[in-house]
């Protein structure tokens, strides 16, 4: 049953031992060593979801690592607050304009980053979080949750959506990178029309000059 093994590192936790507790609500814990040094006992089902450390990379934030400090969290001013809550409009606000391509297929937030913005801080800085990247879904009809992102660039978040957006032209799937090089109109324009919702021949079609 156990999700990581003996040395597996998750964060800053490297696992030591998966430990079963009967004296307590959770039976399962795994006992971890943190990269600080402190050795802690983390619940099977909250490690790799919202802790990535003993509590020490929480302090580093409150310290104000990436920016200016609020009485909560210290974030609300910086560009990952405004990732989370982007992520969060796109699945759930109707009015923003990505939400048919998000909202609007199912894609959902996962119920740890959706009520609570620090575990989504944690996990992004424990993941290599740091300006200039973007949030990425691996699986592209997944829900935004930890096993299914990750942070990349925004050049090369930009060529993954462009290969793997299929559209139907003319009974052939093909990608827009694909259509790009059939239609010779620029990739860019295209996944912009996209986005808005051009499809069929509207998507494809030669801008007037």
């Amino acid at each position: 049953m156990a999700k990581y093994k003996r040395g597996d590192q998750v964060g800053k936790l490297i696992i030591i031992d998966l430990v079963k507790r009967d004296d307590l609500k959770y039976k399962y814990y795994y006992l971890c060593k943190c990269e600080c040094g402190i050795i802690k006992e983390i619940r099977y089902d909250s490690l790799g979801r919202s802790t990535f450390s003993c509590g020490c990379l929480n302090k580093e934030i409150n310290k104000g690592r990436l920016g200016n400090a609020t009485r909560t969290h210290g974030m609300s001013n910086t560009k990952l607050f405004a990732i989370w809550r982007d992520m969060k409009n796109r699945c759930y606000n109707q009015k923003v304009d990505r939400y048919v391509n998000y909202g609007g297929r199912g894609i959902k937030v996962c119920k740890e980053w959706k009520e609570n913005f620090e575990p989504f801080m944690e996990w992004a800085l424990a993941k290599g979080y740091k300006d200039g990247l973007s949030i990425d879904r691996i699986d592209v009809n997944g829900n935004y949750e930890p096993s299914n992102c990750r942070w990349i660039t925004k050049e090369k978040q930009y060529r993954n959506k462009t290969s793997n957006v299929m559209i139907d032209y003319y009974g052939k799937n093909i990608c827009i990178k694909e259509l790009s090089e059939i239609t010779g109109l620029n990739d860019k324009m295209l996944y912009a029309r996209y986005s808005r919702g051009d499809r069929g021949e509207r998507l494809w079609r030669v801008p007037q000059k």
